[in-house]
């Protein structure tokens, strides 16, 4: 079975969400999230504990492995939740970063790396983008600095 990785929002999004076989990953931002749930859930969400609704239930892989909010990030993963804090970079230019960590994602899972390394390296590979002014380059050489500075807890 090939594993898929989702970076998408509305009917597709609830599309693939619904269908009888699921991603490895979806990417929702907050806005996405809310829309699929009809309501709105608020920013302070990303900073207390994790949420549990029909999308989020604590049951295995219910969103791949992570769920991007504004203020934090949040991992779901076979039944656990995580919640990842990224140290703050000079952004040069963002465009990119959610392919960037798609990208992340994407490497850290066929390498069989745990929910806390593809979590760490996903986020590594967005913020390495903003710090460069060329769009899909990541500065490598802060890798480790920003790597390290991602503290990821289970929650």
């Amino acid at each position: 079975r090939r594993k898929v990785l989702l970076d998408t929002s509305g009917a597709s999004l609830e599309a693939a969400l619904k269908s009888e076989i699921k991603p490895e990953l979806v990417k929702p931002n907050l806005t996405e999230i809310n829309g699929l749930l009809a309501r709105a859930l608020p920013p302070t969400m990303w900073t207390s504990s994790a949420p549990r609704s029909p999308l989020m239930p604590a049951s295995p892989n219910p969103l791949g492995r992570r769920v991007h909010g504004r203020c934090r990030l949040r991992g779901f993963h076979n039944g656990r939740a995580f919640r990842a804090k990224t140290p703050d970079i000079p952004a040069v230019n963002a465009t990119g970063s959610g392919d960037s960590t798609i990208a992340g994602f994407a490497h850290a899972i066929a390498a069989g790396a745990d929910d806390e390394t593809v979590l760490r390296t996903a986020n590594t590979c967005g913020k390495l983008n903003a710090m460069d002014p060329m769009t899909g380059h990541l500065v490598m050489d802060r890798w480790d600095e920003v790597y390290n500075g991602v503290v990821v807890t289970e929650l």
